[in-house]
């Protein structure tokens, strides 16, 4: 078990995904910023602009860099943080292989399957009796 009194002095790490940016920040236990970074992740975008996907080899590399760099400017030993945490404005989707590699990272702002939403509202409720966005608390469903 820790030492609560140890524990309370570590850094935390936060995690931000806007729509367009990805931020880490790290913190002491009283809200002051160590160290604070940021990136745009590169955006591959379909011809007709529904399918919106982050290049998912270059976003982890990124994120690693991104974690390192927050570190470093924090100025902490990494052993140090108490725990990592992260919020985002959507729902973003990561799909890994067997080893664990990133395939596909959708953003939030993905709208493959627009023109069959309705249909797969649809048959959501007729399955499950409810509709998707109470079931989800996600409205649009997309």
């Amino acid at each position: 078990m820790e030492n609560n009194e140890h524990n309370q002095g570590r850094p935390r790490m936060i995690f931000d995904s806007g729509s367009r940016v990805l931020k880490c920040a790290i913190v002491n236990p009283n809200g002051d910023i160590l160290g604070f970074k940021s990136f745009y992740p590169e955006i591959i975008r379909s011809e007709d602009g529904f399918e919106r996907i982050y290049n998912p080899k270059a976003f982890w590399s990124s994120v690693k860099t991104l974690v390192k760099e927050t570190i470093k400017e924090a100025k902490i030993d990494p052993e140090n943080i108490r725990y990592i945490t992260s919020s985002s404005i959507r729902p973003s989707k990561l799909f890994a292989d067997e080893r664990g590699n990133p395939i596909i990272m959708t953003a939030s702002f993905d709208l493959r399957g627009i023109d069959v939403a309705e249909e797969i509202d649809q048959k959501f409720l007729e399955e499950a009796g409810i509709p998707w966005t109470q079931a989800s608390g996600h409205s649009p469903s997309l």
